[in-house]
Formats: structure tokens, C-alpha cells, sequence
């Protein structure tokens, strides 16, 4: 009975996040006044979610444009709206990426960095670490995964992937991996920099 109170599409999903930030954040500034600093965390987390979310769309729309059947079998996309679902998909999974990158960076900087700590625009560089990182190892695996990743490795797509299309396809699959596994390790890397006690910027 409760899932009908649950949102279920993606606006509706951000609408949610918003709202409650703002609640939350203005509680905060209610009892804190002029200390209050959750209204720029929250800030800055949701410009995480939109530059990761921009940053997904545009990476999708050139993975889109090399292995079409990529998104058509290994994402089970609908062909109806083909397009515009592939939008949504790099949106919400961008959108993702961005706000968890934000918050990991945030807590570091906070918990594990030794003082000074950061202020938030100072964190701005490591969010754009991450993202060269995604973009480097999503360019390696893709080369790896198309050249060196035998047609068998992909298992059931053979059977509706024509083998002049399973080179891009591997390569699309490669570049996806690297651009979690490129962001996951620069940001864990920024961790540690900011245990040693990295520079202040």
C-alpha cells in the first residue's frame, strides 16, 4: 500500500531529495542562525548531482552513438522514446554518481582530512579529479575490452549482436566499467591525500 506514496520516476525522485534538503536545511538555519552551514553542504551536493548528471547524458550520448545495441540489450532499454530513454538513463545514473562523489569527498574532507580542512570550493578540484580519472579509465577499458575480450566473454548477446557491431559493443561495455572503476579509485586516492594532510587550497 505504501508504494503508491512512494516516488517512483526520476523527477519525482529529485523533487523528493529536494524537499527534504530544503526542510532540513532551513530547520538549521532556524536554530543556528548565522552558524548555520547545512543549507551550503546541501548546496553543493545537489551541484554534484547536476554536474554528475550532465556529465552522464553527454557521456551516454557518445557511447549511445558507438554501440546503439549496448543500450538496446545490455540496459533493456525500450525501443519507444529510444532517445529520450537514453537521456534519462545517463541523468539518473550521472545524477548518482555525482551526489555519492560529492558526499565521499565531503566526509573526507571532513573526518579524515587533518586541519585545515577544506572549504567546500576547495573541493572542487578533486570532484574534477574524479571525473578526468572516469573519462581516462573508461578510454583504457574500452580499448581493452574491444581488442582484447574474446566474443564469448559476452555470453547471450552473440545471439543478437551481429559480429560487425560486438567490437563497439565490447567497447561501449569496457567504457562503462572504467567510468566507475576510474572514479571509484581517484576518489578513494583524494581520501587518502586528504589523510596525509594534502595542501590546503
Amino acid at each position: 500500500m505504501l508504494r503508491q506514496y512512494i516516488p517512483a520516476t526520476l523527477s519525482e525522485r529529485i523533487l523528493a531529495v529536494l524537499i527534504l534538503l530544503t526542510v532540513v536545511a532551513l530547520i538549521d538555519w532556524l536554530v543556528k542562525r548565522e552558524k548555520a552551514t547545512r543549507w551550503r553542504e546541501y548546496s553543493f551536493l545537489v551541484l554534484g548531482g547536476l554536474v554528475g548528471a550532465v556529465f552522464g547524458v553527454l557521456i551516454d550520448q557518445m557511447t549511445y552513438r558507438i554501440s546503439p545495441d549496448y543500450f538496446l540489450y545490455a540496459k533493456n532499454l525500450s525501443v519507444h522514446d529510444f532517445d529520450w530513454n537514453v537521456i534519462k538513463l545517463g541523468a539518473q545514473a550521472g545524477m548518482t554518481a555525482g551526489v555519492i562523489t560529492v558526499g565521499v569527498l565531503m566526509i573526507g574532507n571532513t573526518v579524515f582530512r587533518k586541519e585545515p580542512v577544506l572549504p567546500l570550493r576547495g573541493l572542487i578540484r578533486y570532484v574534477g579529479i574524479s571525473m578526468i580519472a572516469s573519462l581516462g579509465a573508461a578510454l583504457m577499458l574500452g580499448l581493452v575490452f574491444a581488442f582484447a575480450l574474446p566474443d564469448s566473454v559476452v555470453g547471450s548477446y552473440n545471439e543478437v549482436i551481429t559480429p560487425d557491431k560486438m567490437l563497439r559493443f565490447k567497447a561501449v561495455v569496457g567504457a562503462h566499467y572504467g567510468l566507475y572503476l576510474g572514479g571509484i579509485v581517484a576518489t578513494a586516492i583524494c581520501i587518502v591525500l586528504f589523510r596525509r594532510g594534502a595542501p590546503k587550497s
